[in-house]
């Protein structure tokens, strides 16, 4: 038996969008019927060197697999060169409980699963007609959220605004970038959210 190692990039290159959004609308669908096990979290704090650790299970009855889901935030790690965030998703058969696949994502899965819900309510709840979005932080997860809304929405223009200048700054080149969008960056939340 082997046990598959995936990195972050082979699943940035393998998982896109629209499927993240089919699969987190079809994980809804069996929620609400029932069939998912997600028994809770728990974390382990860390207070010496700044970090906390969550672990989650998740279970779909009809799903072959079960996964463990475990990620970090180290706020030191910038200190040393490392990232704050870290993350391993490990995949096991449902039958006899053997590993079958570790995915080392460093947050990409929930980032794109966050993405892919904003998606879905905007989808089924937002006006089919917006042509303007606010975004506000530029974090990693506004990237997800804004490359999800583009998916299900035909935007004009975006406004962003972070607290951080330079954050905001960068979340627009690298948006830019990427997609062919007028984003423009508020000067308050505010202002972003009455644009």
């Amino acid at each position: 038996m082997s046990l598959l190692l995936i990195n972050e990039d082979e699943l940035r290159q393998t998982i896109t969008i629209a499927e993240a959004i089919e699969t987190v609308k079809q994980a809804f669908m069996a929620s609400a019927e029932g069939h998912m096990n997600m028994p809770g979290s728990f974390s382990l704090h860390l207070p010496d060197v700044q970090g906390k650790v969550n672990v989650e299970g998740t279970y779909f009855s009809q799903s072959p697999y079960y996964v463990i889901n475990i990620d970090s935030h180290f706020r030191k790690n910038p200190d040393l060169n490392l990232p704050a965030e870290n993350g391993v998703l490990l995949v096991f058969d449902a039958a006899t409980g053997v590993p079958v696949a570790v995915m080392v994502d460093n947050g990409y899965l929930t980032n794109i699963k966050i993405g892919a819900a904003g998606a879905l309510a905007a989808d089924y709840l937002a006006n089919h007609q917006i042509s303007k979005a606010a975004v506000i932080g530029a974090s990693k997860q506004a990237f997800m959220q804004l490359k999800s809304l583009t998916s299900v929405r035909q935007l004009e223009s975006v406004w962003v605004w972070d607290a951080s200048p330079l954050r905001a700054d960068n979340y627009v080149r690298h948006m830019v970038e990427d997609h062919d969008l007028n984003i423009r960056i508020a000067p308050s939340s505010q202002a972003a959210v009455e644009q």
